[in-house]
């Protein structure tokens, strides 16, 4: 190499001054021969016809003296030529985007006044040049999308931009890196590995862009001012690295989190850290116990949650046995038979809900279950009419004491009927038809509506039932009641009306000239008139 570049020297002195190109001229024509291929033909207007390469493609001069080669994406292939350092006053050079391959010639550490040098997006093999970061006037040094192995040299003192991303170097960053002027410095997409030393950017600016993203570093990061400074992008792709500006926090080492050995001496040498052994086997047996009793406190964890939540789960069993235990005895009807009925004493029918669930969002459902008993005397009702005034009336045989799920719906939204209301409710026997009885509910707080109870035979849909309870609900008129929900239960169903607290038309009709709840004969010829306009719309949900 040496003896090609001293060849070349001799002939530029000999040959120029026959010939009429300048000796920067010579030097670059020996770039020219050296390239393999140039499909754009970029360089066939280099000829040595000319006086000076000034006006050749991709050539800059000052005072009649090349200073750059600027030659980027042009399709060039070939080896680097070490010729181009012959030219002294040469100060940028910029190959990028071709296809040169081979290595760097170590004869660009002669360029003296180069300046910038980029050979990015190229195929350069080999090293870096160990001293090229050494080049007093270097301030750009773009050496990214290559082929370049081995170590990355230290003592870049000068130099302002620095890419070499996107090569197959190895090894550790340098100690010795300097990097006193840099502005930006991008290592990414390499192999290197190890940590990072606290002296690799202690000479950095804090305010340089530092990438190291995409190697295989490992340990914390050093927390000088030109990394905390940066974004954590700077150092994503290292699954090993740890600390700030990065997210994940660096474990403690285990060594550090083991107390001082407590003793019975005083405080202040109780206070002294537990000294290291200098024996290996000793320090190793120390180790391995501290080792071992990790695992023991964490199985010793995990059986202490096990049995805590097995403890747990027997108390909630325990409970809700228990309160099983207690509703189940509560629907139990009383084994005592039902006192007989008479005409001058009101019997009454208990209304009992054993269960409550929570409400459908859609119609209001509330699911219950109903044990009807009819003719249990509770308490008196002056204002009621008599139980029944027939032996059919007051023979109704009572649903079976056990409680049947079914679904209570209220239709009117100025009177929900809560399941709370009808737990605590009380019902008085108002009459009866067929498997038809109609009670009167009294709530603890006063208020009072009709219940219909209708036999299990009428209908076997809830779907029918409720369309039809749906379609007397709708009703409007001066002599009906309105509806206000109904209960659907495989057994029994039954329907909730308001109360008509004056009694019903039938009663006034039937009351005898003189009561004082009797109807006067125009009044009550107005009423049977009304009556049957009414008996066309009315629903009646009779059982045979």
């Amino acid at each position: 190499m040496r003896i090609s570049i001293t060849f070349i020297a001799l002939l530029v002195n000999f040959l120029a001054p026959a010939l009429s190109l300048t000796s920067d001229g010579v030097v670059l024509l020996s770039f020219k021969y050296a390239v393999l291929a140039d499909p754009l033909g970029v360089l066939d207007s280099w000829n040595y016809d000319d006086a000076s390469p000034c006006l050749w493609t991709g050539v800059s001069c000052k005072s009649g003296r090349v200073t750059s080669l600027v030659l980027p994406n042009s399709q060039l292939s070939g080896p680097v030529s070490p010729h181009l350092s012959l030219i002294q006053t040469l100060q940028e050079i910029d190959l990028s985007g071709n296809y040169f391959k081979g290595p760097l010639p170590l004869s660009i550490l002669n360029a003296s006044n180069l300046q910038k040098l980029s050979l990015a997006d190229n195929s350069v093999s080999g090293e870096v040049p160990a001293l090229i970061g050494m080049l007093p006037s270097l301030k750009l040094l773009n050496l990214s999308g290559n082929s370049l192995t081995g170590k990355l040299p230290g003592g870049f003192k000068y130099v302002e931009v620095l890419d070499i991303s996107s090569n197959s170097l190895t090894g550790s960053v340098p100690v010795n890196f300097g990097g006193e002027e840099l502005q930006l410095l991008d290592l990414s997409k390499n192999k290197f590995s190890g940590s990072i030393p606290p002296q690799f950017a202690a000479s950095i600016p804090g305010n340089a862009t530092i990438n190291l993203a995409f190697n295989t570093l490992t340990g914390e990061i050093p927390q000088t001012l030109s990394f905390l400074n940066q974004k954590s992008e700077a150092f994503a792709g290292n699954a090993g690295l740890c600390g700030k500006p990065l997210a994940v926090p660096c474990s403690i080492p285990s060594t550090l989190s083991i107390p001082p050995e407590l003793n019975s001496s005083s405080p202040a040498i109780a206070a002294i850290p537990r000294i290291i052994s200098s024996d290996p086997a000793e320090s190793g047996d120390d180790d391995g116990r501290s080792r071992r009793l990790q695992p023991m406190a964490i199985a010793g964890i995990v059986v202490g949650d096990v049995a805590g939540l097995g403890l747990l789960a027997i108390v909630i069993f325990f409970v809700h046995q228990m309160k099983n235990k207690k509703e189940n005895n509560s629907a139990k009807p009383t084994s005592d038979p039902p006192p007989a009925a008479t005409k001058k004493a009101p019997e009454t029918h208990q209304i009992t809900i054993v269960d409550n669930l929570s409400p459908s969002p859609d119609h209001r459902h509330r699911h219950s279950a109903f044990s009807l008993f009819p003719c249990l005397p509770l308490r008196p009702e002056p204002d009621t009419s008599d139980c029944t005034s027939s032996d059919a009336d007051l023979h109704h045989p009572p649903p079976s004491p056990i409680a049947r799920t079914g679904v209570l719906v209220t239709l009117s939204d100025d009177a929900v009927i809560e399941m709370e209301t009808l737990l605590k409710a009380s019902a008085y026997v108002l009459g009866a038809s067929g498997s038809s009885i109609v009670y009167k509910a009294v709530t603890q707080g006063g208020a009072a509506f009709a219940v219909r109870r209708i036999g299990d035979g009428c209908v076997k849909k809830m779907k029918e039932f409720e369309a039809q309870v749906r379609g007397v609900a709708k009703l409007r008129h001066p002599n009906l009641v309105r509806t206000l929900g109904f209960y659907w239960g495989q057994d029994e169903k039954l329907v909730i009306y308001e109360l008509a607290a004056h009694g019903s038309l039938a009663s006034a009709l039937t009351t005898a000239a003189g009561d004082e709840d009797s109807l006067q004969v125009e009044q009550r010829i107005i009423a049977v008139k009304q009556r049957d306009r009414a008996s066309d719309d009315r629903i009646a949900f009779t059982c045979n």
